[in-house]
């Protein structure tokens, strides 16, 4: 299973570029991110709930934040997504495409495209909690919710500096 599950995410790495726990490490971040992806959209939905504090207080809680810009974050990445599909499809349906089938390119766009994005969100959430740290509105709720969103929010700072080295191992670079 271990095997077929490496296999089927087609990552290939420059020989010799990594050593095999750093490997290790990149491919559960890569496999996991759909699943801190998934997190994100469900505390945000949670914070949503009733009763919930006014909206004044929801935006001053740390937690709550960094989910809220994750999610506007990963709104925008989505349309930048479907972008990058049309045209690279266009490309392909005109013949102008170096891949071999749709399939291929699909798979490739998705990638690259999530590859290239995954610091964005790391991003919103940096500069959600600096404007709430410089504007004096932090105030933490000592409930699971916020601390969960805050938990969520460092993951996704982590990932923000983890990016650009994923990025070199398994996409050899930006191109």
């Amino acid at each position: 299973m271990h095997d077929l599950l490496w296999m089927n995410t087609n990552m290939t790495v420059k020989d010799g570029s990594v050593g095999a726990v750093l490997l290790t490490v990149a491919r559960w971040t890569a496999l996991g991110l759909p699943l801190i992806v998934a997190w994100t959209i469900g505390l945000f939905l949670l914070h949503w709930r009733r009763p919930r504090p006014s909206l004044g207080d929801l935006l001053h809680r740390p937690g709550a934040t960094a989910c809220g810009a994750v999610v506007f974050a990963l709104a925008i990445e989505a349309v930048n997504l479907t972008v990058l599909l049309v045209v690279v499809l266009a490309k392909q349906s005109m013949g102008k495409s170096s891949y071999g089938s749709l399939a291929e390119c699909l798979v490739d766009c998705l990638i690259r495209g999530l590859g290239i994005e995954m610091g964005m969100p790391g991003l919103a959430v940096a500069v959600a909690w600096t404007m709430l740290a410089l504007s004096g509105g932090w105030e933490s709720d000592p409930g699971w919710l916020d601390r969960a969103g805050r938990l969520i929010g460092v993951a996704w700072v982590v990932l923000m500096v983890v990016d650009p080295w994923l990025l070199l191992t398994f996409l050899g670079g930006w191109s």
